[in-house]
């Protein structure tokens, strides 16, 4: 039913077999961006009934999401 793979097949180049393509990576930073940015914002908004301690946690995840992900668009694009 389903095509049989082989992956011992000596043919494969090492662009073959990377983790993950270039357009991933950009498709991946991209959607870590936009999370981290609805985390972060939703840490900045004075109207949730959070504790300040919590607020801040948001806003350092909201931010290293954002961070990871500029950084896997541009390694994306290179």
């Amino acid at each position: 039913m389903f095509p049989r793979i082989d992956y011992n097949d000596s043919y494969r180049t090492q662009t073959d077999v990377d983790f993950m393509s270039n357009h991933k990576k950009e498709v991946i930073g991209a959607w870590m961006q936009a999370i981290g940015n609805m985390v972060e914002a939703y840490g900045s908004t004075p109207s949730t009934p959070l504790t300040s301690e919590t607020r801040d946690d948001f806003n350092r995840i909201g931010l290293t999401m954002q961070s990871v992900g500029s950084a896997l668009e541009a390694d994306g694009q290179s």
